[in-house]
């Protein structure tokens, strides 16, 4: 393949687009000059962004502007229902502060070819806060105009009166999904709250690795006795088990990991290529440590990376089955590297003169999980024919239960459940 004309190609075909806003609750970066967002549990990369209130609980939320100049941002709460639906609620309902408190933690980029500024903020501030359990949207801003968001994510406050126990990853009944899937089965124990109608109060959602777009709703219990919820859905509750993750170790600009087909390193620019992907629906199953879509800002090639980490031009290439497109589905490039989002930039673009797939993306330097998956004109995501599903693949799932009582104006995050696949089997097999 000419490598010259594949990466003008896929810089081309994939380049930044800005995203019209929207409204549909999910994490979205809508301005090309902001990179690397990150919202996470202190000091953990890795774990997802929920706390609990009057629980000390802290965030670190970090992004680059690759404009490189200071700017003012700043930064709301959005309380959202149990879909990601607006809530109605009034901000002074749910926060206590200063809305619009300003990001002042930031400090341009050093040792780096890219010239960027990097911000940082600890959440909750103790000026601004939620008071109430819920999903909550971060709208970060500049220069005051908070209709107009530079990017939002998704964050979860628990108000913690309900507790999930019982937590099991068991494969499906079902002898199709049986060796390929994962079942999720827990109970509910509902506190001190007096529930009317169970079915209609309560409701639980169930999130796999933080892939929202995969999450199970409507979720009922399979019994209700007194104080207990008890689910153990054979169908509404089973989640591909895909496989370990696909990596990036771009940790380095200076030497060739081996996932890298060619290292170009110059005075102004920085050029990755990944060595070809290909399909893994067909091969075995293989135990690797991965990071379930997250990804590890880190550096060896200078101190901090938070400041001295580079971004470079990675072009990642897939090649299909027979060397054919995908008939009637779009492929994407998918994980926390791209926000789970699916756009021009992170979709990829088919190459009829190779026979291959390519898409280009601007990282920083790090370590990144990602999986390729196909969506349908309808929305519909499989990652089955490009990466396969296995029962013993380890994943993260998030048991996330909600209240409403009869007549309630919005969806009260009230417990929630943890369980690592890995870990839990593990345990099965020691007993």
């Amino acid at each position: 393949m000419d490598l010259k004309h594949s990466l003008t190609l896929a810089a081309c075909l994939c380049a930044s687009s800005l995203l019209a806003q929207t409204d549909d609750g999910a994490t979205h970066v809508f301005r090309g000059n902001i990179k690397t967002v990150q919202l996470y549990a202190k000091g953990s990369q890795i774990t997802p962004p929920v706390i609990t209130l009057n629980a000390g609980d802290r965030l670190d939320l970090a992004f680059d502007d690759l404009d490189g100049d200071t700017k003012t941002y700043s930064y709301i709460y959005e309380l959202r229902n149990e879909d990601w639906s607006p809530s109605g609620l009034n901000a002074m309902e749910y926060t206590k502060g200063f809305a619009g408190i300003q990001i002042d933690q930031y400090r341009p980029s050093a040792l780096a070819i890219t010239r960027y500024t990097h911000y940082h903020a600890t959440l909750p501030d103790p000026n601004y806060m939620p008071t109430k359990g819920g999903n909550y949207l971060l709208k970060v801003f500049v220069s005051g105009d908070q209709d107009n968001p530079v990017f939002q994510v998704r964050m979860l406050v628990l108000n913690n009166s309900m507790s999930v126990g019982g937590l099991e990853v068991q494969p499906p009944f079902t002898d199709e999904v049986h060796t390929t899937h994962q079942k999720v089965q827990f109970t509910v124990s509902t506190g001190a709250h007096q529930l009317n109608s169970p079915t209609q109060e309560v409701k639980v959602v169930i999130v796999q690795n933080w892939r929202w777009e995969t999450a199970k709703y409507d979720i009922h219990p399979s019994f209700v006795r007194q104080g207990y919820l008890e689910y153990n859905p054979e169908a509404d509750a089973v989640f591909p088990g895909t496989r370990e993750w696909r990596w990036l170790d771009i940790r380095s600009f200076r030497f060739q990991s081996d996932r890298i087909a060619k290292l170009d390193e110059g005075t102004t620019r920085i050029n990755v290529v990944v060595r070809p992907d290909q399909s893994r629906a067909g091969f075995p199953y293989v135990v690797y440590q991965d990071q379930n879509g997250s990804y590890n800002i880190i550096t060896t090639d200078g101190v901090n990376p938070t400041y001295q980490g580079d971004y470079g031009h990675i072009y990642f290439t897939y090649v299909p089955p027979d060397g054919q497109p995908y008939d009637g589905k779009d492929l994407y490039l998918f994980g926390a590297l791209t926000n789970y989002e699916f756009n021009d930039s992170t979709r990829m673009t088919w190459d009829p003169a190779h026979n291959v797939y390519h898409c280009a993306q601007y990282l920083k330097q790090g370590y990144y999980d990602y999986i390729y998956v196909l969506r349908s004109p309808d929305g519909t995501v499989d990652s089955t024919p490009t990466e396969g599903n296995f029962f013993e693949t380890e994943n993260n799932y998030l048991v996330l239960v909600y209240y409403r009582p009869l007549g309630g104006r919005w969806d009260e995050l009230v417990g929630v459940g943890r369980v690592n696949s890995l870990a839990q089997n593990n345990a099965e097999r020691a007993r």
